[in-house]
């Protein structure tokens, strides 16, 4: 199962996702930043579904990380 967030009014949204949403065999979470992002969101998120392409798999300690970094 996979998901996609919109964080515009929920920030550690897609960490939730992650840790408690996603999952299976190259699961991911997409993200739209704001709700005029979640066109080009949902796009890439069926592109990927579609394709089945292989995806960079984060740990959440480590998607944690990266989002502190932003």
């Amino acid at each position: 199962m996979n998901g996609l967030t919109i964080l515009n009014d929920e920030g550690g949204l897609d960490l939730y996702y992650l840790w408690n949403v996603v999952g299976g065999p190259q699961s991911f979470v997409e993200i739209a930043n704001y709700y005029h992002d979640f066109e080009e969101a949902i796009l890439r998120k069926l592109i990927r579904e579609i394709r089945g392409a292989p995806s960079v798999q984060l740990e959440p300690a480590d998607r944690y990380v990266d989002l502190a970094m932003d």
